[in-house]
């Protein structure tokens, strides 16, 4: 077989930089019968918090995949380049792109062992997120086209055609993509549920950052004007404490039938059950290159009101519930709407978000495409 060496910066038992991590996952047990999968993580996850890991060593994940977990001390591009002596791989997988330890260091040895590289950008060359700290990206991605892309033979994965648009955006016109969908979570045997509307519960599971823009939702909802009673809860670690205080400073100007709690990070194995508790799931997102914790809402037939910076399109037409520019008007007219449908309107929102789900794993051949995909890049 093959050699296939992934870098990511968090890796399980870490979860809380959601997404990218389940989506390895995931990778991971659907090539493991076609390559030798090895992986370098740190030991930390996304919040800083040192893992339960062996340090330093590489470790049996499964049959034919390894895993790493790196101390800040051993991250170096020469400790790295010691660590992989001891392996053998034909091509790179880089997953993200602003991390000197997953991005600079790998691209390097890539270009120095005249490795083949794949880069995923994992939704980080979006418009949206551009946007935040956009000068210090600017600078860091044009330094990275100069010094560290250029002699390398790099391949990009983009997930979604926009990805692919973004990509080419960032970097170059002529940037060579793969275009193969993500790799979601699904629950063939998952039931509806009836559920109790004497208060509407909505849901955010993502980062406590920015990008995800929770503030737009929350100043929506200050300029409700209902007697209904709202729990708006938000799942996840927080990345910035001043922005998560600005939040708050928002939430303590609701009226007492608009509740916000803040909730910490949910645990991969118990994501299912959070989002079944719930009637609506919200992301206004500045970008999402996939969405995971959108595609669980749907895997649970969990209606979402979400932003159009995400791949999920007409989804009011598909009765799955609804992708908003983000325009105050537009989500306060679609919230008042929301805030007045049956029991038999949202067993039919339900259903559409269900499926959704069902559509996405049935139209896509993900095994294929990723092998397909993996075997051109290692061969070259």
């Amino acid at each position: 077989m093959r050699g296939l060496l992934i870098f990511y910066d968090y890796f399980s038992p870490a979860y809380k930089a959601g997404g990218p991590i389940r989506s390895l996952e995931n990778l991971i047990y659907l090539l493991k019968d076609h390559f030798s999968i090895y992986l370098i993580a740190s030991n930390q996850d996304h919040d800083g918090e040192i893992l339960d890991v062996n340090e330093n060593e590489w470790i049996p994940w499964s049959d034919s995949v390894s895993v790493i977990y790196l101390t800040k001390e051993n991250r170096g591009i020469n400790d790295v380049a010691q660590i992989i002596s001891q392996i053998n791989f034909d091509c790179i997988y880089i997953n993200g792109i602003f991390s000197p330890f997953t991005t600079i260091v790998p691209l390097r040895l890539g270009r120095r062992l005249k490795v083949p590289v794949l880069i995923a950008p994992r939704g980080m060359l979006q418009k949206g997120a551009l946007t935040i700290k956009p000068f210090k990206k600017k600078i860091y991605l044009y330094l990275l086209k100069v010094l560290f892309l250029r002699g390398n033979h790099v391949r990009w994965h983009a997930t979604d055609e926009q990805e692919a648009r973004d990509i080419s955006n960032a970097m170059w016109e002529k940037s060579a993509v793969s275009l193969v969908g993500n790799i979601p979570s699904f629950d063939p045997s998952f039931a509806l549920s009836d559920k109790p509307f004497n208060s509407i519960k909505f849901v955010t599971i993502s980062l406590v950052a920015p990008k995800k823009n929770h503030v737009f939702f929350l100043n929506v909802l200050e300029q409700l004007d209902t007697d209904h009673q709202i729990e708006y809860d938000i799942y996840g670690p927080v990345t910035d404490q001043d922005h998560k205080d600005a939040l708050l400073e928002v939430a303590r100007k609701f009226p007492s039938n608009i509740k916000v709690n803040f909730k910490p990070a949910v645990l991969p194995g118990e994501v299912n059950e959070v989002l079944g508790s719930y009637h609506y799931f919200v992301l206004p997102t500045f970008g999402e290159n996939f969405g995971h914790a959108i595609f669980e809402a749907f895997n649970v037939g969990l209606p979402v009101l979400i932003s159009d910076q995400t791949p999920w399109k007409k989804l009011e037409e598909k009765k799955a519930g609804w992708d908003l520019p983000l325009d105050n008007r537009i989500w306060l007219s679609t919230l008042n709407k929301l805030l007045n449908i049956n029991h038999k309107q949202y067993r039919i929102l339900q259903k559409g978000a269900r499926k959704v789900a069902v559509d996405y794993m049935e139209q896509v051949d993900l095994k294929r495409e990723y092998v397909e995909m993996f075997e051109e890049v290692c061969s070259r």
